[in-house]
C-alpha cells in the first residue's frame, strides 16, 4: 500500500508540473482515475496551486463538452 502511495504522489507532481505550463487553464478539468482518493488529491492540488477549475466526475454525472 506505502509503495502505490509514493508512486502516485511522483505521478500528481508530474501532471502538476505539466499543467503547470499551460498559459491558460482550460474551463474544466475532467479529473480520472480508478481511485477515488488520488483523483479527488489530483483535482484539490489543481484548483488550490493552479486555480483551475478541477472536478472528479461520479459515475452517472452528465457534463456538457
Amino acid at each position: 500500500m506505502q509503495r502505490s502511495g509514493i508512486h502516485w504522489k511522483a505521478k500528481q507532481k508530474a501532471l502538476l508540473d505539466w499543467a503547470a505550463h499551460f498559459k491558460n487553464p482550460p474551463r474544466k478539468t475532467y479529473v480520472m482515475h480508478a481511485e477515488a482518493d488520488p483523483a479527488k488529491a489530483l483535482a484539490h492540488e489543481m484548483q488550490s496551486q493552479l486555480g483551475f477549475d478541477a472536478v472528479v466526475p461520479q459515475e452517472g454525472d452528465v457534463y456538457p463538452l
